[in-house]
């Protein structure tokens, strides 16, 4: 019997079973005087099948077989299969004699040994596999225990991000050429030593719980320096609940030893380093006079982000990186001032993050400054971040400056989320190419001193500074009249209607307004916004009626109105909060005429 795919070995085991097994339950047992050809008949069928039912039982439990899928067939074999053993044993004990019964006892022992024999097939054809995929467990806790059984497994895919344990001696595939994340887990024979033996792996891979391993030693045998078809790494330690009060109390010395034994094969592409308590990076990240041995980051590095630092009080010296496209740096929480060793050493005479892209600053608590690469010399051929397109620099509730931007041409992507700014002025007329913009959440944030570039196309603004009664000068810029497609505006309690200035955002698609508290009507002129498709008003308390926004040809979607405020001829588009009564009922208080939108 010759198992052809996983699909159908159970449907084999199952008909095959079925067929041969399924009138025994029906049959009478006649008893009678006992011989010895017919007991042993008897006995060795309660063999086989005693046998079998074990074999399956440790299948539909502990084997591999049992995570792809085959556990409910399993189970159905196996309640068959111990009804089966149940009636044998009663034959057994009945001392059975009826021929007919012998010949059904016969042939119940072949099907017995035919499918012990598919099993037995089934398992080798399973010992042999290459590649194992698990997808949609969500509830996984852990791998196969079994596991390091597939001694010529090479590829493990999971569509998860992370499970708790590693299988013990995973060390023993060492074919594995993918795998996702190892997870340290010495209570469980999990150690690093295990990962210094899969020296086929290529690709990414993450190491959790590294707060687990003992020290530098240990770290070392994961024997990462000498794997160089691992291009994507990620190292994790635990990042506790408090994050944000915790320091002193942490391991700082092991971390950095740790840190420094897990060194990567220096065609790296990316690495990310997370929960890290040490306060001193490791040698492999330092550069030159900085440096231990003459080692250096990464020449191929492509992607740093570097998240929950609990004790650096600086970050590391990158501008020289020359390949580098991505960088994030979240939660550290000692990091005071990025100063202008952030850019070079001093040694370094080229252009500073000559190919970053993507730069992301954000929960940097305690963070007041951040210097220019300017005042590291008046040359202009150090300035840096030529190639930048997007840049974030967002919950860092104490920074006050910040490099200026100015002549960033490539920066399409500008966020800002700064409590402590209350005038900004970085450059932004300069940023040719800018087309997104999101300047919020800044509540001390009293004037902005620029214009905006003519390239924008979406403008999200607000809250600002509760005492302004108006938005900032920003949004009265010509030059944006014509080209900011989709507007953002989050208001604050003092504002009680939309800037005049608006009626010439002719280009004008999405309009969202929020926050609003003192504006009880929509302004007429919104009416004459042709080209507006969509209109999003969230957390305004409305007087009147609507008319203006209804003779709007254009609109194709709005959110946020009751159904008592929408004509009977606008059609309903399928949101829930509009159409008609049908979906959900309109949200009206006490007061008769007046509509809350949220």
């Amino acid at each position: 019997m010759r198992v052809q795919n996983k699909e159908n070995v159970e449907k084999e085991i199952w008909v095959e079973a079925k067929i041969k097994f399924g009138n025994m339950l029906r049959n009478e047992m006649v008893v009678s005087n006992s011989n010895e050809e017919h007991n042993a008949e008897i006995v060795l069928s309660v063999v086989v099948v005693d046998e079998l039912v074990d074999k399956l039982r440790s299948f539909a439990t502990k084997h591999i077989i049992s995570k792809w899928g085959f556990m409910e067939e399993l189970i159905k074999l196996l309640l068959s299969l111990t009804k089966i053993q149940v009636v044998l044993h009663d034959a057994e004990k009945m001392q059975v004699s009826d021929e007919s019964v012998m010949i059904w006892l016969s042939e119940l022992r072949d099907v017995a040994y035919d499918v012990d024999d598919m099993l037995d097939e089934f398992h080798s054809k399973i010992l042999r596999t290459k590649t194992l995929r698990i997808k949609n467990c969500n509830l996984l806790e852990e791998l196969p225990k079994d596991l390091s059984n597939l001694i010529n497994l090479r590829h493990i895919y999971i569509d998860l991000e992370f499970i708790n344990r590693t299988p013990k001696d995973i060390g023993r595939l060492t074919s594995l050429q993918t795998l996702p994340f190892f997870t340290v887990n010495p209570d469980a024979g999990c150690s690093l030593e295990e990962l210094g033996h899969l020296n086929q792996l290529s690709g990414e891979l993450d190491i959790y719980n590294l707060e687990h391993v003992r020290d530098n030693v240990e770290a070392k045998s994961a024997n990462l320096a000498k794997n160089a078809k691992i291009y994507k790494l990620g190292f994790h330690w635990r990042v506790h609940e408090d994050f944000f009060n915790i320091s002193d109390e942490v391991d700082d010395i092991n971390d950095e030893e740790v840190l420094e034994g897990l060194q990567p094969h220096q065609n790296l592409k990316s690495l990310t380093i997370e929960g890290y308590k040490g306060k001193k990076f490791p040698s492999w990240m330092l550069t030159g006079r900085d440096a231990r041995d003459g080692l250096s980051l990464f020449d191929n590095l492509i992607e740093i982000t570097l998240s929950f630092y609990y004790n650096c009080e600086e970050v590391p010296t990158l501008g020289h990186l020359p390949c580098l496209q991505v960088l994030e740096i979240n939660e550290m929480n000692n990091v005071r001032c990025i100063g202008t060793k952030f850019y070079s050493d001093g040694n370094y005479r080229n252009a500073l993050f000559p190919t970053l892209r993507r730069l992301k600053l954000s929960y940097m608590i305690n963070l007041v400054e951040w210097k220019d690469a300017k005042e590291l010399t008046t040359a202009t051929y150090l300035r840096g971040f030529s190639s930048l397109i997007e840049l974030e620099i967002s919950k860092c509730t104490t920074l006050t400056t910040f490099p200026s931007i100015e002549g960033a041409a490539s920066l399409r992507k500008l966020v800002i989320s700064l409590r402590g700014v209350e005038v900004l002025s970085i450059g932004l007329k300069s940023c040719t190419s800018l087309q997104i913009l999101r300047i919020e959440e800044c509540p001390n944030l009293k004037r902005i001193s620029e214009g905006l570039p003519e390239s924008l196309k979406t403008l999200k603004i607000g809250p600002f500074c509760e005492m302004l009664e108006a938005f900032p000068s920003l949004i009265s810029s010509t030059s944006i009249q014509h080209s900011v497609e989709d507007l953002y505006l989050n208001g604050w309690a003092k504002l009680n209607s939309l800037p005049d200035q608006f009626q010439r955002f002719t280009a004008l698609k999405v309009l969202s307004i929020s926050n609003f508290d003192e504006m009880e009507a929509l302004p007429e002129w919104l009416g004459n916004l042709s080209s507006l498709q969509k209109l999003s008003l969230l957390r305004i308390l409305l007087v009147g009626d609507l008319d203006g926004v209804w003779q709007l040809t254009s609109l194709l979607d709005v959110y946020g109105l009751g159904s008592s405020s929408t004509p009977s001829q606008f059609p309903c588009i399928g949101y829930n909060d509009l159409c008609e009564g049908e979906c959900r009922p309109p949200l009206v208080p006490d007061n008769p005429g007046t509509f809350l939108y949220q």
